[in-house]
């Protein structure tokens, strides 16, 4: 028997991947959607096409 005991247990490294690797996961596809997201609220000049659409709610 060991009268001291270990105070890191085998498996650290797997453990500390499992836990930094699905937190990055999220950062890659955070990223490209911020950026997308930022660049669709940018406000055209001269649009190409304006399309006007008009609806209806019909009641029974």
């Amino acid at each position: 028997t060991n009268p001291i005991p270990q105070r890191i247990v085998h498996g650290t490294t797997i453990e500390i991947i499992r836990t930094i690797f699905p937190s990055i996961i999220p950062m890659f596809i955070a990223i490209p959607s911020f950026a997308l997201l930022y660049s669709m609220d940018e406000v055209v000049v001269d649009p190409a096409i304006t399309i006007k659409a008009i609806g209806h709610q019909w009641y029974r």
